[in-house]
């Protein structure tokens, strides 16, 4: 997993650590490696802050959360005594790593906000951990593009277990809430031709309750995520399945980042999802 940071929501401070990031490794739920390579953070800061939260996203502070770690395996390791921090130089730079154990694996993880912490304990940075490494190579660049492998959920019993996807999803280059969204589909619901493909505030594909409703924050009074908003996709007679539509949910690239896709049925029901990620969804359709 890899993360690129931003300034944390509503900090107002003269420290930018856009561009940094963090590679996190772990090896089941036994020790976690942090990998940092920063920069804009406070000059000489000693033994400073960097953690895992519980929140999903750096959209606004009271959703970022506290300190991510199982209290049933392990107490709090994300504290300077057990070396979860960074050290600066006089330029405000910083590389290491350092490693912890969190009761928590890779999947947990994943999708994860990941803060940076100033001498004073102040949030200054913050990003969500997405699969692999290739975020890094976006650090800087502000993305416009979240991608997602959709298929067939563990908790769904219907007939289309073997449902494979892809979800494009690309948003305005100044940040703002405007989205185009396409997606292709094998072995779908087949002649669908009003099926609801939408973007969902969970940000697990567990099941239906932590999938979660539609997400958008109104910007006039309606849903967009409907049919007549223009959020379906339609298929063949052999589940080949299409959508793509534009609409404008009130949301940010930031906020749908790490939430889920699902995918409905003729009849409403959920029977495939994905996550969103900044990273290329590769080997979705094989």
């Amino acid at each position: 997993m890899s993360v690129c940071f931003d300034t944390y929501p509503g900090y107002t401070g003269p420290l930018n650590v856009a561009g940094s990031t963090a590679v996190v490794k772990t090896k089941g739920t036994d020790s976690l490696k942090v990998i940092f390579d920063l920069k804009g953070v406070e000059a000489e800061c000693t033994d400073c802050g960097l953690h895992i939260h519980t929140g999903t996203t750096c959209a606004t502070a009271d959703e970022v959360g506290g300190h991510y770690w199982d209290s049933s395996v392990v107490e709090d390791q994300w504290l300077a005594s057990f070396g979860a921090v960074y050290n600066a130089d006089e330029d405000g730079e910083a590389k290491g790593n350092f490693k912890i154990v969190t009761g928590y694996g890779y999947e947990d993880n994943l999708g994860h906000a990941v803060v940076i912490h100033a001498s004073d304990g102040t949030r200054i940075g913050c990003g969500v951990l997405s699969k692999g490494k290739g975020s890094k190579r976006g650090c800087g660049k502000a993305p416009t593009k979240l991608e997602a492998c959709v298929s067939t959920f563990d908790a769904y019993t219907g007939e289309l277990t073997d449902v494979k996807g892809r979800v494009k999803v690309k948003f305005d280059k100044d940040g703002g809430s405007a989205l185009k969204f396409k997606a292709n589909l094998k072995n779908a619901d087949a002649d669908c031709e009003t099926c609801g493909i939408h973007i969902h505030t969970g940000t697990s594909c567990e099941d239906a309750s932590a999938q979660g409703g539609h997400y958008w924050t109104p910007t006039e009074s309606t849903d967009p995520w409907t049919t007549a908003g223009g959020a379906i996709y339609t298929s063949n007679s052999k589940g080949k399945g299409k959508a793509k539509f534009e609409l404008d949910a009130g949301t940010t690239i930031d906020d749908n980042t790490g939430k889920v896709v699902v995918v409905h049925d003729s009849e409403g029901n959920r029977y495939a999802c994905g996550v969103l990620s900044t990273e290329k969804a590769k080997g979705c359709l094989k």
